[in-house]
C-alpha cells in the first residue's frame, strides 16, 4: 500500500526489483527474458481500516518495462582488475569462483542464472566451494540453450604475465542432480578473448590446429562433462570429432576474458580453473582479484605450444607436439589415439616424440625441464622407462623409414618407478635439463627440433596428438642473472 502526496502523486521506484520478480524466485529457475520483462499491477483506493478493502474501481494492468536499465538487481558488472594467477612456471593457475563479485554474475546473475548458497532439498550440491553456486535454468528442464546473444554471459578477467605463457587446461567444477539422461544436463558454452576486444572471443585461436569442436557457436564452444548423481565433479571435455581436453594456448602477456555462457538447463557450477601442470587440489586457495590494470591490456592467442613475444624469452615455455607424425609408436605408428610407453600389447616398443620451434637463448638457464602427458587411461603396475635424445637440433620427424627405434641417441635418463596413472590426469617426467644440455650445449637454441624416445618395462598409456591431448615439453628458463657466491 502507498499514500499519494498533496499532488496526488506517489514514488513507486522503490517498489520494484526485477531480480525480486516472482519468477526469479521460484526455486526451479526461470525463463528466457524475466530480468527485462514488463511487471503489471493494478491500483485501487483501498480502505485501511477494512482490511484494505478497494473503495474505487480498480484500474486497467500498467505495465512497467525495463528501458535497458540500470535498475536494482542488474547482474554485476564487475570492476576493473583481474585475477592474478596462483604460483608460478609449470604449477601456475587461475582458480575463480563462478559467484565471485569480480565477475559479471556475483550473488545477482543475469539471465537464466540463478544464485544458490545451500544444497537442494534432497542434499544435492553439498559441499560446494566459496559462498555459492549457480544452477542455469530449471533443474527438473533438459531444454538447450544455443543462443549465445549475452542474455546469459558471464566474464572474467585474468592476467598472464611474460613469465607464465604456455598452454593451461580448463576445468569446470558441476553438479549434475540425477533426473536426467546421460548426455543431459551436462554441458555449457565457453570463449576465450584478449580483455580489450568487443563482443564474442573465438577461443578457437587460442586451441591446438587440428581442434574441430562440435557445435561452435560464434566463437563458443561446448564444455560437457560431470558425475550424474548430485554430487560435484570436473567437466573439461570439449564436444568435436575427436573430442578433446579444454585448453588454450597464450603466447603474449596481457589481460584476458574468459566467457560463460549457459546451453543445458539443469546445469550446477561452482569454479572453473586454467592451470599449467597438474589439476590443482580441491582445497587450491582462490585467485585474489587485482583493482586496477597491470599496464599490459590484452594481448593476441595462438595455436602453437608457447613462442616468443620478441626477443629473448624466459620464464616458463611450454611446446606441445604440433603434428600427427611428431609423435610415433614402434607398433603404431603416427595415427593412433594413444602413445603405449613400455609395452605395446605383449610387446616391448620405443616411443618417439619430437618438439619443434625452441628457442633457448643462449643467455639463458635450464632450472628445470620435464615431459608432459594426459593419461589416455588407467595404468598401475611396475613401470620403469628410460628417456633418450636425439643427438641433433634439427631432429626430422618420424615415419615408416625413419621410426624411432632408428634415432641415435646420445645422453638418456632413467625414468623409474613411473606412479600410477589416472585416466584424464596430467603427469610429468622428472627433470631432463641435462638431456637437453646436452645437444643445445652453451650455445642455446633456435627454432630448434629436439626428439626424446622412450623405451622400457611396464605399461604407462598418454594421450597423442590425434586424441586433442598433445605431450608437452616444458622448460624453464633463467635469465642468469642471478649469481650465487
Amino acid at each position: 500500500m502507498v499514500k499519494l502526496n498533496s499532488s496526488g502523486i506517489a514514488d513507486l521506484s522503490h517498489r520494484f526489483d526485477y531480480d525480486d520478480s516472482p519468477a526469479n524466485n521460484k526455486a526451479d529457475g526461470t525463463f528466457p527474458g524475466d530480468d527485462v520483462s514488463p511487471i503489471g499491477f493494478v491500483a485501487a483506493v483501498v480502505d485501511p481500516a477494512n482490511g484494505n478493502a478497494p473503495i474505487s474501481p480498480i484500474t486497467k494492468p500498467i505495465y512497467l518495462t525495463n528501458q535497458g536499465g540500470p535498475v536494482s538487481g542488474d547482474p554485476s558488472s564487475g570492476q576493473e582488475g583481474y585475477f592474478q594467477i596462483v604460483n608460478s612456471g609449470a604449477n601456475g593457475y587461475f582458480k575463480i569462483q563462478i559467484e565471485d563479485e569480480n565477475g559479471t554474475g556475483g550473488i545477482t546473475p543475469g539471465g537464466k542464472w540463478a544464485y544458490h548458497t545451500a544444497p537442494d532439498a534432497a542434499g544435492r550440491q553439498a559441499n560446494f566451494q566459496g559462498n555459492g553456486y549457480y544452477l542455469f535454468g530449471s533443474n527438473t528442464s533438459t531444454a538447450i540453450d544455443n543462443n549465445v546473444n549475452g542474455a546469459d554471459r558471464l566474464e572474467y578477467t585474468i592476467y598472464v604475465p611474460e613469465t607464465d605463457l604456455g598452454t593451461y587446461k580448463i576445468n569446470f567444477a558441476v553438479s549434475r542432480d540425477g533426473l536426467a539422461a546421460g548426455d543431459q544436463q551436462n554441458d555449457l558454452w565457453l570463449n576465450f578473448k584478449p580483455a580489450g576486444q568487443a563482443g564474442n572471443g573465438d577461443i578457437l585461436s587460442y586451441m591446438p590446429a587440428n581442434a574441430r569442436p562440435e557445435p561452435h557457436l560464434d566463437g563458443f564452444v561446448k564444455i560437457y562433462g560431470g558425475s550424474n548423481n548430485g554430487n560435484w565433479s570436473q567437466a573439461f571435455r570439449i564436444d568435436g570429432q575427436p573430442n578433446y581436453n579444454a585448453s588454450v594456448t597464450i603466447t603474449e602477456a596481457g589481460l584476458y576474458t574468459v566467457q560463460v555462457e549457459g546451453r543445458s538447463q539443469g546445469y550446477h557450477v561452482d569454479y572453473f580453473e586454467l592451470y599449467k601442470g597438474s589439476d590443482p587440489a580441491s582445497s587450491a586457495v582462490n585467485s585474489a582479484f587485482v583493482a586496477g590494470n597491470p599496464g599490459n591490456g590484452g594481448g593476441n592467442g595462438g595455436s602453437d605450444g608457447g613462442g616468443s613475444t620478441g626477443g629473448d624469452v624466459f620464464g616458463t615455455i611450454v611446446t606441445a607436439i604440433a603434428a600427427s607424425s611428431d609423435d610415433w609408436e614402434q607398433f603404431g605408428g603416427g595415427g593412433s589415439k594413444d602413445l603405449e610407453f613400455g609395452l605395446n600389447g605383449s610387446q616391448p616398443q620405443a616411443v618417439g616424440m619430437r618438439f619443434d620451434g625452441i628457442d633457448i637463448p643462449q643467455t639463458a638457464i635450464i632450472t628445470d625441464a620435464y615431459l608432459q602427458f594426459t593419461a589416455f587411461g588407467t595404468s598401475s603396475g611396475a613401470a620403469n622407462f628410460t628417456i633418450g635424445i636425439q643427438g641433433s637440433e634439427s631432429a626430422a620427424t618420424f615415419s615408416s623409414s625413419a621410426p624411432p627405434q632408428s634415432r641415435v641417441i646420445v645422453d638418456e635418463f632413467a625414468w623409474s618407478n613411473v606412479e600410477q596413472w589416472t585416466a584424464g590426469g596430467t603427469y610429468r617426467t622428472p627433470d631432463i635439463s641435462e638431456l637437453i644440455e646436452t645437444v643445445i650445449g652453451a650455445d642455446g637454441a633456435s627454432n630448434a627440433a629436439l626428439a626424446f624416445i622412450v623405451a622400457g618395462s611396464g605399461s604407462r598409456v598418454a594421450s597423442s596428438f590425434n586424441n586433442g591431448d598433445a605431450p608437452e615439453l616444458v622448460l624453464v628458463l633463467d635469465d642468469g642473472s642471478t649469481l650465487t657466491m
